[in-house]
């Protein structure tokens, strides 16, 4: 098992690990934003809007990316901020060792920011997996995004 760290993400992070991403990753990206265009623009317009963004590195090499985006108001109906992760293909040969890594982090964002939340594209299973396995609620799928596709709301924290 390769060593995992997590480091503030950087354009080239975008760079390496854009040609990396799971097809999964890519399909929830493009049916989710409006405007998408690419891996490397999706990730850096996701790094360029984030209060904080990590690169999760496997032996130095890029194979996850995520971070947060705080809302300007904290209505109870929505999280305080929203969370993105998005994954490279090797990401599953070192899940466990990315949770041990990001669950304090995880821990410090709700303290920092209170309930933290996004939507998971229902056709990634993996991903819904990953999100309950580190604790968010998943709802049942609604349409959301400019493709009105399956999305699971997921939270964490109390609302």
């Amino acid at each position: 098992m390769g060593r995992v760290l997590f480091e503030p993400a950087t354009d080239a992070h975008c760079e390496a690990l854009a040609p990396l991403l799971r097809p999964e990753d890519v399909a929830e990206a493009e049916a989710m934003l409006e405007g998408y265009t690419t891996p490397l623009d999706c990730l850096q317009r996701s790094v360029a809007v984030s209060s904080h963004a990590w690169a999760a590195l496997v032996d130095g090499v890029p194979d996850a990316m995520f971070g947060v985006v705080p809302f300007e108001t904290t209505a109870l109906e929505r999280p305080s901020a929203l969370i993105w992760f998005v994954t490279g293909t090797g990401f599953p040969r070192h899940a466990l060792a990315f949770a041990r890594v990001a669950r304090p982090i995880i821990r410090a964002l709700l303290e920092q920011f209170g309930p933290i939340g996004n939507f998971i594209d229902a056709r990634y299973s993996a991903a819904v997996r990953w999100a309950k396995w580190l604790g968010f609620t998943v709802g049942e799928p609604v349409p959301f995004g400019p493709k009105g596709l399956l999305f699971h709301p997921a939270r964490l924290g109390v609302l």
